[in-house]
């Protein structure tokens, strides 16, 4: 099987995708590390780092820094750095499974904004019937979600909203780097050069604005030689460099599945990991409710309807 095939990017994005999830919760949830701008940004310092030690070694070919490709990049980068906001914002407060049901939805904005603006294929009556089954699933998993929270409502809806923010910025994101590959000369490569390079200087300020306090805080308790305190600093630091790696790997990854596959295929990749995730989620944080309502939620999201769906976009891509 070719490298560019498209199953086989299809895989390593999959694979990717719940590698960067499980790690980016047990930061943000079990770390407790809170400054989600400044979070993002040391991940695409770090992505710009091994990219340019490929660079110099030979082992891959980037255009680099220029004006007239950040002018028309840029545009990709704003609905890029919303999407990984909102997503780190939702982490804090919904657990793995419930953001896996909710994340689906994208794949219905995805799809009709593929085949209003890219007219990449036609939606046929079985697609409309798996949309169905995704947005119900989402709607009643919610549900059993927010009964099973005996406190802390609040806070689950304060998820759902960041869950839908990430929802719209996602679908944004997605099209517009489908409809800028389409205008310039980029390799996967070139993609992850601006990708991660654009939004550096944009979330350090966010982060120096807004994150100040937290900030300070760290650096007062980190001053103070607590070994707890250091020990939890040292896990923090080994946890950052290892989701660094896998943003490496999902900026790579998601580049080389829309220029191979589409926009509504790659969105629909999360319609057929959400087992191994809903399941990975699960087994390692305690924060999923598990009842009835929300059983019936997610297992009316794994449907087979998902597989045939898929297969037909599948072959409008090829």
């Amino acid at each position: 099987m070719k490298l560019d095939h498209p199953i086989v990017s299809i895989l390593a994005y999959s694979l990717s995708a719940i590698l960067m999830t499980i790690t980016n919760k047990h930061v943000i949830t079990n770390l407790e590390f809170r400054l989600n701008f400044l979070y993002l940004s040391i991940q695409s310092i770090g992505c710009m780092v091994f990219l340019h030690i490929l660079w110099i070694v030979g082992i891959i070919k980037c255009k680099g820094f220029n004006g007239n490709d950040i002018r028309k990049w840029i545009w990709v980068t704003i609905p890029f750095i919303a999407m990984l906001y909102t997503m780190t914002r939702a982490l804090e407060y919904l657990s793995i499974a419930m953001m896996t049901v909710f994340k689906n939805v994208t794949i219905v904005l995805v799809a009709y904004l593929d085949y209003k603006i890219l007219k990449n294929y036609q939606i046929n009556g079985l697609m409309l019937v798996s949309f169905g089954f995704i947005i119900a699933s989402s709607l009643i998993s919610g549900y059993g979600d927010f009964i099973g929270k005996d406190n802390g409502k609040d806070s689950v809806w304060y998820g759902y909203f960041w869950m839908a923010c990430d929802c719209i910025a996602t679908a944004a994101y997605t099209i517009m780097m489908k409809y800028t590959l389409n205008k310039v000369e980029f390799n996967d490569y070139d993609t992850i050069y601006f990708n991660n390079l654009l939004p550096i200087p944009i979330l350090l300020i966010l982060s120096f604005v807004s994150e100040r306090p937290e900030m300070e805080r760290m650096l007062i308790e980190y001053q103070k030689n607590d070994s707890d305190y250091n020990s939890s600093i040292n896990s923090l630091i080994f946890g950052i460099f290892i989701s660094t790696i896998f943003t490496f790997s999902i900026s790579l990854t998601t580049a080389w599945c829309i220029r191979v596959n589409g926009p509504t295929t790659y969105s629909m990749i999360g319609a057929l990991n959400k087992v191994p995730m809903i399941i990975s989620g699960m087994l390692l944080f305690d924060d999923t409710v598990v009842n009835v309502t929300s059983i019936c939620g997610i297992g009316l999201g794994i449907h087979i309807l998902d597989f045939k769906t898929f297969s037909d976009m599948f072959r409008y891509t090829l």
